[in-house]
Protein backbone atom coordinates (compact mmCIF):
# COMPACT_ATOMS: atom_id res chain seq x y z
CA UNK A 1 0.00 0.00 0.00
CA UNK A 2 1.28 3.37 -0.84
CA UNK A 3 0.56 6.33 1.21
CA UNK A 4 1.14 10.30 1.28
CA UNK A 5 2.48 12.04 3.88
CA UNK A 6 0.30 13.82 5.95
CA UNK A 7 1.53 17.24 4.27
CA UNK A 8 1.78 15.42 0.79
CA UNK A 9 5.04 16.15 0.30
CA UNK A 10 6.62 12.36 0.09
CA UNK A 11 5.15 8.79 0.08
CA UNK A 12 5.94 5.71 1.81
CA UNK A 13 5.13 2.26 1.11
CA UNK A 14 3.70 0.28 4.32
CA UNK A 15 1.84 -2.90 4.54
CA UNK A 16 -1.79 -2.96 5.43
CA UNK A 17 -1.61 -3.35 8.79
CA UNK A 18 0.52 -0.36 9.37
CA UNK A 19 -2.04 2.03 7.54
CA UNK A 20 -3.72 2.85 10.54
CA UNK A 21 -3.09 6.62 9.98
CA UNK A 22 -0.92 8.96 7.44
CA UNK A 23 2.67 8.38 7.81
CA UNK A 24 5.00 11.68 8.62
CA UNK A 25 8.13 12.55 6.57
CA UNK A 26 9.27 14.74 9.72
CA UNK A 27 9.75 17.77 7.21
CA UNK A 28 8.15 21.30 7.86
CA UNK A 29 4.10 20.97 6.67
CA UNK A 30 4.40 23.86 4.33
CA UNK A 31 0.72 23.55 3.80
CA UNK A 32 -0.90 26.98 2.84
CA UNK A 33 -3.29 27.97 5.84
CA UNK A 34 -6.83 29.69 6.26
CA UNK A 35 -5.53 33.09 6.43
CA UNK A 36 -4.52 32.31 2.62
CA UNK A 37 -1.11 34.19 3.93
CA UNK A 38 0.93 31.99 5.48
CA UNK A 39 2.06 28.38 5.56
CA UNK A 40 2.10 26.08 8.25
CA UNK A 41 5.92 25.75 10.14
CA UNK A 42 4.77 22.46 11.79
CA UNK A 43 6.45 18.98 11.37
CA UNK A 44 4.49 16.97 8.91
CA UNK A 45 1.20 16.38 10.33
CA UNK A 46 -2.04 14.61 9.04
CA UNK A 47 -5.66 16.73 9.75
CA UNK A 48 -5.82 20.36 9.72
CA UNK A 49 -2.74 22.86 10.69
CA UNK A 50 -3.20 25.44 12.99
CA UNK A 51 -4.80 28.20 12.81
CA UNK A 52 -2.24 31.49 11.80
CA UNK A 53 -0.58 32.82 14.66
CA UNK A 54 1.62 35.54 12.72
CA UNK A 55 0.50 39.00 13.69
CA UNK A 56 1.05 41.83 11.19
CA UNK A 57 1.55 45.79 11.17
CA UNK A 58 -1.40 47.25 9.72
CA UNK A 59 -2.92 50.91 8.99
CA UNK A 60 -6.46 52.45 9.95
CA UNK A 61 -8.47 53.27 7.31
CA UNK A 62 -7.27 56.57 6.82
CA UNK A 63 -3.44 56.07 7.31
CA UNK A 64 -2.91 58.26 10.26
CA UNK A 65 -2.33 55.12 12.62
CA UNK A 66 -1.05 51.62 12.65
CA UNK A 67 -0.68 48.59 15.17
CA UNK A 68 -0.03 45.05 15.34
CA UNK A 69 -2.99 42.90 14.46
CA UNK A 70 -3.36 38.88 14.10
CA UNK A 71 -3.36 37.75 10.75
CA UNK A 72 -6.89 35.61 11.71
CA UNK A 73 -8.46 38.93 12.69
CA UNK A 74 -7.92 40.17 9.23
CA UNK A 75 -9.96 39.21 5.69
CA UNK A 76 -8.69 35.75 4.44
CA UNK A 77 -6.97 35.20 1.15
CA UNK A 78 -5.67 38.89 0.64
CA UNK A 79 -3.00 39.07 -1.65
CA UNK A 80 -1.45 42.58 -1.40
CA UNK A 81 -0.44 43.23 2.09
CA UNK A 82 -0.45 45.77 3.94
CA UNK A 83 -4.40 45.98 3.45
CA UNK A 84 -5.81 49.72 2.78
CA UNK A 85 -6.93 50.03 6.11
CA UNK A 86 -7.85 46.96 8.44
CA UNK A 87 -9.51 48.99 11.26
CA UNK A 88 -11.03 52.30 12.52
CA UNK A 89 -8.52 54.46 14.63
CA UNK A 90 -12.09 56.63 15.02
CA UNK A 91 -10.56 60.16 14.75
CA UNK A 92 -12.45 62.35 11.60
CA UNK A 93 -11.77 60.72 8.19
CA UNK A 94 -10.72 64.32 6.75
CA UNK A 95 -10.75 63.12 2.93
CA UNK A 96 -12.23 65.79 0.90
CA UNK A 97 -15.80 65.02 -0.93
CA UNK A 98 -16.43 64.80 -4.16
CA UNK A 99 -17.61 68.40 -4.10
CA UNK A 100 -14.42 69.89 -3.40
CA UNK A 101 -15.08 72.42 -0.72
CA UNK A 102 -15.39 70.04 2.44
CA UNK A 103 -14.06 67.44 4.25
CA UNK A 104 -15.20 64.17 5.17
CA UNK A 105 -16.37 64.31 9.15
CA UNK A 106 -17.39 60.77 9.41
CA UNK A 107 -14.75 58.60 11.97
CA UNK A 108 -12.00 56.62 9.98
CA UNK A 109 -13.84 54.75 7.65
CA UNK A 110 -13.01 51.97 4.99
CA UNK A 111 -14.35 52.60 1.59
CA UNK A 112 -15.54 56.22 0.18
CA UNK A 113 -16.55 58.97 1.66
CA UNK A 114 -19.96 59.93 -0.23
CA UNK A 115 -21.95 62.94 -1.03
CA UNK A 116 -21.21 66.21 0.67
CA UNK A 117 -24.49 67.05 2.85
CA UNK A 118 -24.18 70.43 1.77
CA UNK A 119 -24.93 69.94 -1.85
CA UNK A 120 -27.70 71.62 -3.20
CA UNK A 121 -30.39 68.93 -4.21
CA UNK A 122 -29.81 67.37 -0.46
CA UNK A 123 -30.04 70.74 1.38
CA UNK A 124 -34.14 71.30 2.19
CA UNK A 125 -33.92 73.90 4.37
CA UNK A 126 -32.19 77.46 4.73
CA UNK A 127 -30.02 77.73 7.03
CA UNK A 128 -30.79 81.69 7.88
CA UNK A 129 -34.42 80.44 9.03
Amino acid sequence: LRLSCGCGQTSVTLRCSQAASAPSCGQTCHRLLSCGRHRCQASCHSGPCDPCEERLQQSCFCSRSSKELACVDLPSGSDALPLQGAFSCDTPCGKPLLCGNHLCERPCHAGPCGDCELRPDAVHTCHCG
